[in-house]
């Protein structure tokens, strides 16, 4: 939780890049994080969260800062970067 409202972060291992992890970092005002919390408004999180910023790391120093304790969602799959022609 920050002063300005709640910031998410949604980590994926890059597919043909062993080691590399992106980081996609999104932002939930305080006035919507307030709104869902309470349960007083339907906030559509995938909707209302904005994109912050996006960190590009080495999986290896990810783990030494964030550690064991990681969530992975069922589907979870690396994502396929692919460069734009």
């Amino acid at each position: 939780m920050r002063p300005d409202g709640l910031a998410l972060f949604n980590a994926y291992e890059v597919e043909g890049a062993p080691g590399v992890v992106v980081t996609f970092v999104t932002r939930l005002s305080m006035k919507d994080h307030e709104r869902l919390r309470n349960g007083k408004a339907n906030v559509d999180i995938n909707r209302a969260a904005r994109l912050d910023a996006i960190i590009l790391a080495d999986a290896g120093y990810l783990d030494t800062i964030w550690g064991d304790a990681k969530l992975r969602g069922r589907a979870y799959k690396p994502i396929r970067w692919e460069r734009s022609r």
